[in-house]
């Protein structure tokens, strides 16, 4: 819980300023105006909010369902109030930047009290139509200014576009060549397309799915709104250095530095460079950052990286 409480005195922090009017959606019209982007985000929230079931385990689903309807409709309030340019461009996962800010305000105990408010079973949820403010720590008002300010970083980041996205993966690339010779050398030679998968679902999702242990969680969502699209470049790229040099030992030509090794369950020798090019990047940074033995180990190497980087990569919203 700890690591919710700091990022939501952070956000607060970063929204505190911020006389914005937030005005709020009628859920049912949403649902019949906006229905294709409906669809996708129902089915995202469906499969969301994992990491608050490992820290409230309940007997059934229905908890788990109780709370993606309020999350439903927390995030249509947060969507309308963006540009209303961007409302149609809602892509699969885009919820998943929120999780952990809402998580950070949520009330886990009201939606135990107020079960009965909700129509659902274990296997789906219907949209909840009413008033979702009072299941929060704060005001609604509030949680979505500073859902906002995340939602508007994301789009800073990526536009929401897949050609953005795809000049992020070659800039990850470049970082790869310059900062990580050893790496880049074996992944270099691979077939272009099935690298490009791997190193495009970093850009996409890497704050976001990489562990399950909430302080690093909202570590990342912290510096994700700090850095500028540069320094997450630098960031994503650093962790991978981190984690594939642990992950496939020998692809060090020197001793890595204490503070950068990690505890790796089943490291991996390089036999044939090619597979073994694919699995590092499939399977190394899992290895490391979803370890319960490195995150808080982690955590400490990320401030450090604060401490020195933040100042050159720093972020200012236009």
């Amino acid at each position: 819980m700890d690591g919710l409480i700091e990022l939501r005195d952070f956000l607060l922090e970063q929204a505190k300023d911020d006389k914005s009017i937030i005005e709020y959606a009628n859920m049912l019209e949403f649902t019949d105006s906006y229905h294709n982007v409906y669809r996708i985000l129902h089915q995202d929230c469906k499969r969301g909010l994992w990491r608050y079931m490992n820290l409230f385990p309940q007997d059934s689903k229905f908890f788990l369902r109780c709370t993606q309807c309020v999350f439903e409709n927390y995030f249509v309030q947060v969507w309308m109030n963006l540009p209303k340019s961007i409302h149609q461009l809602y892509y699969q996962g885009v919820t998943d930047y929120l999780e952990l800010v809402f998580g950070s305000f949520y009330n886990f105990n009201r939606i135990m009290q107020k079960q009965e408010w909700f129509k659902a079973d274990e296997d789906d949820y219907e949209p909840f139509f009413g008033d979702v403010g009072c299941f929060f720590f704060t005001d609604l008002d509030t949680l979505v200014k500073c859902s906002i300010l995340v939602l508007r970083k994301v789009f800073a980041f990526n536009q929401f576009d897949l050609t953005v996205m795809q000049s992020l993966t070659q800039q990850l690339f470049h970082s790869i060549k310059t900062n990580d010779k050893d790496l880049y050398t074996l992944i270099e030679p691979c077939d272009k397309s099935v690298i490009g998968c791997f190193v495009f679902q970093y850009i996409n999702s890497f704050f976001l799915h990489n562990t399950n242990h909430v302080p690093l969680s909202a570590k990342f969502i912290m510096m994700y709104l700090q850095y500028d699209n540069k320094g997450l470049i630098y960031i994503i790229q650093y962790i991978l250095y981190i984690c594939a040099h642990n992950y496939a030992p020998q692809l060090n030509k020197k001793k890595m530095k204490d503070e950068l090794e990690f505890h790796v369950a089943e490291p991996v020798d390089i036999i044939d460079p090619q597979t073994t090019a694919i699995e590092i990047l499939s399977h190394s940074v899992d290895a490391v950052l979803t370890n319960g033995l490195n995150c808080r180990h982690m955590c400490e190497v990320l401030d450090k990286f604060n401490e020195v980087n933040l100042k050159n990569y720093k972020y200012t919203s236009k």
